[in-house]
Order: structure tokens, then sequence, then C-alpha cells
């Protein structure tokens, strides 16, 4: 690989770790990501990116005829630009929108859009021994992309002070008690939907047997949202266990069904229902987007 090119990808891999905060190797646990394929790349529900790749085959068949490298990358780039704003435009926003909907609606979002999408690092880039050039380009669905996609009714909620805020306090008398030593504190909602076939969206439902929305836009504080989205999708139980700031003690439910046009939307039952908002600590733990939601694996 020629010196320069060299450098251009550690800089790309290591631009990859400062965007997403996570270490390069973190890919080795994609067994429990929620991955959908969507024209032109994917998305990673699990850890909120899309990927698109593109290709550049060589020109000819003898060395003299094989594109120059540098210039094989570029339209390698080139390519994987335009495949990822089609697969970013495939990006479910709510039930019945996608990313590419709201593009066609609001001409400056959707210049916004492409102007990200140019911007996208490269975090991989193959150079194969017959010449072709293979790159790989990454969009955070975090940070400055919520913000600019993210619905309106999804505002900014002034911080609530709930039990699972305040300091545990000690009786001055004495140990605690056997039911204070027992009560649980939960720190997060865990959504068993598995079997369900549900689809993940940037914006969804949780709904109890009547309709009411239990979990939503508006039970979400925006600035969290922007930095975590809704709600995590994993398709392993178990992938809790890597989630401690959501899920030391988390309030366990079932979906019953899913709901909504394009099933993105999930139904708990009222009696889980009823758990959720018994809790003194639910207000804080939804408003900070501390949700996830097991899933079965895309097919």
């Amino acid at each position: 690989m020629p010196k320069f090119l060299h450098s251009q990808w550690i800089f790309s891999i290591v631009l990859s770790m400062l965007l997403y905060g996570l270490p390069f190797s973190a890919r080795a646990d994609g067994h429990v990501d929620v991955v959908q394929k969507v024209p032109g790349g994917t998305i990673n529900w699990t850890q909120g990116v899309v990927e698109a790749m593109g290709l550049q085959a060589p020109v000819g068949k003898t060395s003299e005829e094989v594109s120059d490298p540098e210039q094989a990358l570029t339209d390698a780039l080139a390519a994987a630009r335009e495949h990822l704003l089609q697969a970013v435009f495939s990006v479910r926003m709510e039930s019945l929108r996608t990313v590419g909907d709201l593009a066609q609606e609001d001409e400056v979002v959707g210049a916004e859009i492409r102007k990200m999408v140019m911007q996208a690092p490269l975090i991989k880039q193959e150079f194969l021994s017959d010449g072709t050039v293979r790159a790989t380009l990454a969009l955070n669905l975090q940070g400055g992309f919520s913000q600019l996609v993210m619905p309106e009714d999804i505002r900014q909620i002034d911080a609530i002070l709930a039990v699972s805020e305040e300091p545990k306090k000690t009786s001055e008398t004495g140990p605690a008690t056997a039911d204070t030593a027992d009560e649980t504190v939960f720190t997060g909602l865990l959504v068993d939907a598995r079997g369900l076939e549900i689809r993940p969206a940037m914006v969804f439902r949780i709904m109890d047997e009547n309709g009411q929305e239990i979990y939503g836009p508006a039970f979400v504080s925006r600035e969290f949202a922007v930095q975590k989205s809704m709600a995590r999708f994993v398709t392993d139980p178990e992938a809790a266990q890597r989630r401690p700031q959501v899920l030391l003690h988390p309030l366990l439910v079932k979906g019953l069904r899913k709901t909504g046009p394009a099933s993105t939307d999930i139904v708990i039952s009222d009696a889980d229902a009823a758990r959720l908002q018994e809790s003194s600590e639910h207000i804080a733990f939804l408003r900070k987007c501390q949700v996830l939601i097991v899933m079965d694996p895309l097919p």
C-alpha cells in the first residue's frame, strides 16, 4: 500500500474511534446488534450508525491499465457517499415517515443531510490484489444528525428529582430495615419484544392495552434523545449487563404485540404499564431515554 494511503487509513480508524467513543474492536460484540439491510448499506440500530460501501474495480486487466490507487480511492469514496445517502434516506423516523420523506418536505434539512453525508468519515478501506478498492463510510445517528431530524414535539424537559436521584440515607438510630434493604430502585426500562417482529425507528411509542401512551416523544427530553436516541435495540437480553448506566436494576416488561402502520410501536400489558407508572423513578429514567428493547434479529 502506498505510504500516503497507509497514513490516511490510520487516521480514519483513529477518527472513527473518537467520533463513536468506542474502541474499534467493540465491533466484535456485533452478535447482539440489530442490523437492518437497506438500499445502499446497513443501519446498525444498536450502535446508532449507518454504513455504506463504495467499490472501484480496475479499468483493465493489464498492470498498465489498472487505475492509479489514489484515483481509485477517490472514485470508491464517491460511490460510497452515494450509497450512504441512499441508506440514510431509508432510516425510519416514525411509523409513517423516513428521513428521505423529511428531506423532500424540507429543502434546508435535506441540504444539511447531504452535507453530513459528504463529511462522513472513512472507517475502512481495502486494496485488493487485483487493483479493486473498497471504501466504507459511516454516519452517526446521534448528535448533530438527531438534532436536525428529530421532530419538534420532542422538547427539552427540565430535570425532575426522582427517588432514584436522591442519596439513600441510613437511619440515624440504626441500620436499614429489611423492607428498606429489599426496596428496588429502577434505573431503566427493559422491554422484551422478541417474537413480535417489530421494526426499529428513531421515534416510537410504547402503549398499554387501551392505547394510552406509556413511553414516547412526550416523555423524553430532547437533550437525551439527541445524545443517546430514544432507545437502543439489541437481540440478546444479556446485552443489558453491558449497559449498566441503564440497567443496573431494570424494570422488565414483556411486549404483547406490535402496533402502528409500520410495526414500530409496542403494546405492553396494563399490569406492566401500572408497574412502570407506580415506580417513582420512571419519570427520570424515561426522560433520560434509559430504555433497551430486546428484539429478534432482522432478516
